[in-house]
């Protein structure tokens, strides 16, 4: 039996879809496939050291835009992929709230614990997902 989509999930694959896209630009912007791509002095290790990060952001951007699909059309395996990459996010807070309260309530924690928390305690999430 097909279910429908939670308002939640659309939501959340939504969001997921439009950062993973900024991401993408920003990514080959840095990369210089942009128009509006800045290329900074530092010599060739910060030409390096920014084409490395840019072509990382390119694949957890590539990497997002396939879970928020994956979301969208109900896919097991995005239920999952979206807990890991939240749990991701708690940790990547984490690392941003020991540098100062400020960044913590600015919602650097809050929006992961509420995505795993809606994740696990909606009945209709788990349904639609199968898990």
């Amino acid at each position: 039996m097909a279910y429908s989509r939670p308002l939640g999930i659309t939501i959340i694959a939504g969001l997921m879809g439009l950062f993973a896209f900024l991401g993408l630009c920003g990514s080959l912007a840095g990369l210089g496939f942009a128009p509006f791509a800045v290329f900074g002095e530092g010599g060739l290790g910060a030409m390096f050291s920014a084409g490395f990060s840019s072509l990382f952001g390119l694949v957890l951007s590539l990497g997002g835009l396939f879970v928020a699909w994956g979301l969208w059309t109900l896919q097991p395996w995005a239920f999952w992929a979206t807990v890991i990459i939240e749990v991701l996010n708690l940790l990547n807070g984490g690392l941003a709230f020991s540098g100062g309260l400020r960044g913590a309530i600015c919602g650097v924690n809050i929006i992961p614990l509420l995505i795993l928390a809606y994740l696990f305690l909606d009945k209709d999430v788990r349904r639609a997902f199968r898990t």
